[in-house]
């Protein structure tokens, strides 16, 4: 299964703009996320579940060099920045 790290609009620029006002962070990588993952499959069952739409979820193979799994490691945004995501 493949699965990803959400990240919520505002919690992302809410890290773009610490990054912005905080001295001696230029030339640093930050990751901004939530450092949590969610599969696509947990993703769609929640919308149709919201939606309550009927529809049935197809699996196909995955295409020829895609990332699997993919959840930001988000320790220096913590630790130097004091961000922790508002929506998880």
């Amino acid at each position: 299964l493949q699965d990803r790290d959400f990240s919520y609009v505002e919690d992302t620029v809410q890290g773009l703009l610490a990054l912005g006002s905080i001295p001696g962070k230029e030339g640093k990588t930050f990751n901004l996320g939530t450092g949590k993952s969610t599969t696509i499959l947990q993703l769609a069952q929640e919308i149709l579940h919201q939606s309550g739409s009927r529809s049935v979820i197809k699996h196909q193979a995955p295409r020829a060099a895609e990332v699997s799994s993919l959840r930001a490691n988000i320790g220096r945004a913590r630790n130097e920045l004091a961000l922790e995501p508002g929506v998880t």
